[in-house]
């Protein structure tokens, strides 16, 4: 079998540096490139020229460069190898083409049946993948959309774009789905207080902020939904609760407020609850809010 394929290589190239014929090839060669490079010149010139659509220029040009440099390598493979080998030769580049092309499109598949079984996410999920968050918005044969979040905002709202990511990253990228197991996920909001501050009272108020919460939260869903959804979480040894933590940051205490929340509404959420607790905690004396920057949110 080696010697099969040695043989055919050397009659492939047979000829190809026979000293006769060397400085022939060599100077058609050479012709054939500057050929090419004219009439990319000449070409490109006329359409600058003529061009009255942006986007019809780039596609009619680059379609033009592509068939005068396959003509071209076409040529110069005739001029160093014997025409028949060089038939082969483009035959077997264009195979090799197509067989990518091809692998290309099963991993796209691929990654659509794996939608299509719900693997790993299904249709208004909010996943994460590739540094982009959004909802999954379309499903199809080769890609899927999703309507980004987040990005450039300081919250999770709607950017208002739609991006398109192709099937095959699926099989390449890790991702966050944010409602694999519920539709619940669990969100902090911080206050630092000066080190001396009374953080006992502190604690009391955005305990009694987040049970009030809680009641709201819980009240949406009924007895049965509930059930389910705790014994979701349960899996992942979790309770549908809040909780207050106090930690030591350097030189200040943080209050860290950890709550429950449907997906869409967290950003809202956050924005409710620092309207609730931050008038609170500057109405007294004993409490003390540090820190470079406190940003809420207001309604206009």
């Amino acid at each position: 079998m080696i010697e099969q394929i040695t043989s055919y290589i050397e009659n492939l190239f047979k000829g190809a540096f026979d000293g006769q014929n060397l400085s022939h090839k060599v100077v058609f060669t050479i012709v054939i490139l500057i050929v090419a490079f004219w009439l990319h010149y000449i070409v490109t010139k006329y359409l600058v020229r003529h061009a009255t659509n942006a986007k019809r220029f780039t596609v009619v040009m680059k379609s033009i460069r592509q068939l005068i440099w396959f003509i071209a390598v076409v040529c110069i493979l005739g001029i160093w190898i014997n025409a028949a080998n060089s038939v082969i030769v483009v035959a077997l580049i264009i195979v090799a083409l197509v067989a990518f092309s091809l692998k290309n499109l099963a991993m796209e598949v691929v990654g659509y049946f794996l939608l299509m079984n719900r693997r790993l996410f299904k249709m208004y999920d909010r996943i994460e993948i590739s540094g982009h968050l959004g909802d999954v918005v379309k499903i199809s044969l080769l890609h899927f959309k999703i309507a980004e979040r987040g990005n450039y905002l300081s919250t999770e709202g709607a950017t208002g774009k739609i991006i398109t990511i192709p099937n095959h990253v699926l099989l390449e990228e890790p991702i966050v789905n944010y409602s694999a197991a519920s539709h619940i996920n669990w969100y902090e909001v911080d206050y630092n207080l000066a080190i001396d501050s009374d953080w006992q009272t502190a604690v009391a108020i955005c305990e009694k902020a987040l049970e009030d919460y809680m009641k709201e939260f819980l009240c949406r869903y009924s007895d049965e939904q509930l059930r389910r959804i705790k014994a979701k979480i349960a899996l992942f040894d979790g309770k549908l609760d809040y909780k207050v933590h106090l930690l030591i940051d350097k030189d200040m205490a943080v209050l860290s407020c950890y709550f429950p929340s449907d997906y869409p509404k967290a950003s809202d959420v956050k924005s409710d609850l620092n309207k609730r607790i931050l008038p609170l905690l500057n109405a007294e004396d004993s409490i003390e809010l540090v820190g470079e920057r406190i940003h809420v949110e207001m309604d206009s």
